[in-house]
């Protein structure tokens, strides 16, 4: 496995051991055009390997890392959502039919025992209805029509949402919310929103979870009041939905004094629900962060039972930005991980996201990830920590941009990190084409770090950090204790498997 880049790094689950050995796989041709993009495990403990190009190619490993089998799957249009679940592999498309002359969103799923794919058909619109349309991002509205319907997974990839957007022709406006169970693609709930709110409103979703018996289902969207259409006048702010077989309800998550701006999230355990992320100031209609916000929501009602913000103390500031600029408020953030602790607090993260533009001729936007903040919140909305851990610690002093990824694994959070550096060795000093570590840190009830264990990829010494890309929450955990590294450089890739 020589002079490829890591195209991705999937991180499955661990254990309390110190890393045992590393093991690569042969290396493996890919098809010119493709490029690897995720990565899952089977129940029988296979590993599966889709790339995108043209179409889809999915390659299956057996636990000795060595492939045995490949598949290809031509999808009708660009793929708006896939997963992977109970060795079921769904791919979702949105395209035009010409010859029925309808706009059709559809699901093509194949167990991944012989990826022997059928399709289904889940909308279906005349062209005619689809003559203009508006679609809700959080840059404002899109203006293609591969944006009509948008896809929304849950984070255990069990169900889905489809949410439509457009304008009949001589009508108002249309928007409906389906969500659908992803083994069988069959209809749970649905929503049909009336013209005064398709007129209204623009919507996005982000976040969706099923109640434990699968009764009904939570999103959080993202709302811009529609003005003239004039976006940056508009006024945005996020919502709760509950959607059943009753009906739908809604609640604004936002007060006199403070609305939920950016990675909002939500969380049912014990029929209780959960919305935390973060939040501005509503008065001066701030969409930056200014600390993390906490609501406990009744489960039947949607009334709220309790609501905390808890701003970023002075400490948390000056460890950001120092002291000289410690009233600076929080910028934009993209959300890591967010999940339940053994004893039922919720811990979340994210990481500060930026994109850099340069240009002598034209625009080139390069995406950045920087620092990477945790924070512990208990039932009742207390923060119980909240650490910029990428200021006042050295454990990422040899990550590559992007190299560390926060995990949450049997109710506690780690932190997994890409780096030409030993965390072990706290005198050797990084450098250019040393040898790749991966280093696991545990991260303690009160927020503190210490290395779990360090795992050497010598086979990967030559990777350009600035191309690295992370997916650390794709597909079914495997009942080994296991991390997993794929890569690609041209057409070459390779696939590593580390053990604790």
């Amino acid at each position: 496995m020589k002079h490829f880049l890591i195209a991705a790094l999937q991180l499955l689950l661990c254990s309390n051991a110190f890393a045992q050995n590393t093991q690569n796989g042969p290396d493996f041709t890919i098809a010119k055009g493709y490029i690897l993009k995720e990565i899952a495990v089977t129940d029988n403990n296979e590993i599966m390997m889709m790339s995108d190009g043209d179409n889809h190619i999915f390659r299956i490993f057996d636990k000795e890392l060595k492939s045995n089998r490949e598949y290809k799957y031509i999808t009708p249009s660009y793929c708006r959502g896939k997963a992977f679940t109970n060795n079921v592999a769904l791919l979702i498309s949105f395209y035009y039919d010409e010859k029925t002359r309808e706009y059709k969103c559809n699901a093509a799923s194949a167990a991944t025992s012989d990826f022997k794919f059928t399709s289904k058909t889940l909308l279906a619109f005349a062209s005619k209805e689809v003559d203009t349309y508006k679609s809700m991002t959080s840059y404002g509205l899109m203006s293609s029509k591969e944006h009509v319907i948008t896809v929304t997974f849950s984070d255990d990839k069990s169900a889905f949402a489809l949410y439509v957007d457009f304008a009949p022709i001589k009508g108002i406006g249309r928007k409906e919310l389906y969500i659908y169970d992803t083994a069988t693609q069959n209809l749970l709930f649905e929503k049909k929103f009336t013209e005064k709110d398709a007129q209204k409103y623009a919507h996005g979703y982000e976040s969706l979870v099923l109640n434990e018996n699968r009764t009904a289902a939570y999103l959080t969207s993202y709302l811009l009041e529609r003005k003239g259409l004039s976006v940056p006048q508009d006024y945005f702010y996020y919502q709760l939905e509950k959607v059943d077989t009753q009906g739908y309800n809604q609640l604004a998550l936002k007060t006199e004094d403070y609305l939920a701006v950016s990675n909002v999230k939500v969380m049912v355990k014990n029929e209780r629900v959960y919305c935390v992320g973060g939040y501005g100031e509503n008065k001066k209609r701030d969409r930056r962060e200014s600390g993390f916000f906490f609501y406990d929501i009744d489960a039947a009602t949607l009334a709220v039972k309790n609501i905390k913000y808890n701003p970023f103390t002075s400490q948390f500031n000056i460890d950001k930005f120092g002291r000289d600029k410690a009233e600076k408020i929080i910028g934009t953030y993209e959300l890591r991980e967010c999940g339940f602790a053994s004893n039922g607090d919720i811990l979340y993260s994210v990481q500060d996201h930026s994109l850099a533009s340069t240009s002598a001729s034209g625009i080139i936007a390069q995406e950045r990830f920087d620092d990477i903040i945790i924070a512990r919140i208990s039932t009742d909305g207390k923060m119980l920590y909240s650490r910029d851990i990428t200021k006042d610690s050295p454990y990422l002093d040899g990550a590559v941009n992007g190299g560390a990824v926060p995990v949450i694994w049997n109710g506690q959070m780690h932190l997994v990190v890409t780096s030409t550096k030993d965390e072990k060795k706290s005198d050797k000093k990084a450098k250019s084409g040393e040898n790749t570590y991966i280093t696991l840190f545990d991260i303690n009830d009160n927020g503190e770090i210490k290395v779990k264990s360090v795992a050497e990829i010598k086979s990967v010494a030559e990777i350009k950090s600035e191309k690295i890309v992370y997916n650390p929450k794709f597909g079914k955990q495997p009942k080994e204790n296991e991390i997993f590294m794929f890569g690609q450089q041209k057409q070459t890739g390779t696939i590593t498997k580390i053990s604790f």
